[in-house]
């Protein structure tokens, strides 16, 4: 297939982006001044050949006019390749790019947004990633295990203080056989909320997975369709799952510290328990 797609199929992953764009460069310096149906094809193959995001595709972009440039000589004739090159990426960059399959706005209080959310969830068919600072709201509970009862692979990251907490449904998820991981620093709170769906849908905002959020607070949330933005998240989640520890604490244990905790509550506002 030629020079670009040796080069192109030598990184696996677009993040290489700067490699292969200098890759590109070597292409293009070789093949400058031929535009032939053949060197045309070869080039198109070459691209094909790549898992183009946006931002790679303006670097690229920007490596064609670059190369251009170097065969210019006239300063009025680089001027014109400098001014091309702003508009095409503008162009590129703002009517080029496919608009989002899903771009939502969800507040609360509003059960009518629980049930939205519920909704995204239940879409879940391959991978679902939540990563959450509580979950007490049974409904989204469900929401997860469902998912997961249907073959979807679920992984669930919260904070260790509030899975101790009344009505954390923390150990329920674990115990149902949802891979679930807990943040390891006692003096922080593992603060996050958001939801990866698919590695296309992201889900995130202020909204904490409780009743009390969905019935009295004031919360948001953002859903959108950007699998270049949910790889960033899901490479974020994935260094968090990599330091973090697994749910380890039993029924059992848990009943213990919910009831513990309780009392504590009770007795701090000075009822008889």
């Amino acid at each position: 297939m030629g020079l670009i797609k040796s080069h192109f199929n030598s990184s696996k992953q677009w993040p290489v982006i700067i490699k292969m764009s200098d890759a590109f460069k070597t292409f293009l310096e070789s093949k400058y001044g031929n535009a032939t149906p053949e060197t045309l094809r070869e080039f198109v193959q070459g691209l094909k050949s790549t898992s183009g995001t946006s931002a790679g595709l303006s670097r690229l972009s920007r490596a064609i006019f670059e190369v251009a440039s170097r065969h210019v000589q006239l300063d009025a004739d680089k001027e014109a390749l400098r001014w091309l090159e702003a508009y095409v990426l503008a162009l590129q960059e703002n009517l080029m790019r496919p608009l989002p399959k899903a771009r939502e706005a969800l507040f609360f209080p509003d059960p009518a947004s629980e049930q939205r959310l519920i909704q995204w969830l239940d879409r879940a068919q391959r991978e679902l990633y939540v990563c959450v600072f509580t979950i007490t709201n049974n409904h989204l509970r469900d929401a997860v295990t469902r998912a997961h009862d249907r073959g979807v692979a679920v992984k669930v990251i919260s904070d260790d203080e509030c899975m101790k907490q009344i009505g954390s449904d923390i150990q329920y998820i674990r115990d149902r056989g949802i891979p679930t991981e807990t943040d390891t620093n006692p003096d922080a709170h593992m603060h996050n909320k958001f939801v990866v769906i698919d590695k296309e849908i992201l889900i995130t905002g202020s909204f904490n997975w409780t009743v009390q959020a969905v019935n009295a607070n004031q919360e948001n949330l953002v859903v959108v369709h950007d699998p270049e933005i949910c790889q960033q998240y899901i490479t974020y989640f994935d260094n968090l799952w990599a330091s973090f520890r697994p749910v380890e604490v039993s029924q059992t244990q848990a009943a213990v510290r919910i009831q513990a905790n309780f009392r504590g509550h009770q007795a701090r506002k000075g009822n008889k328990i």
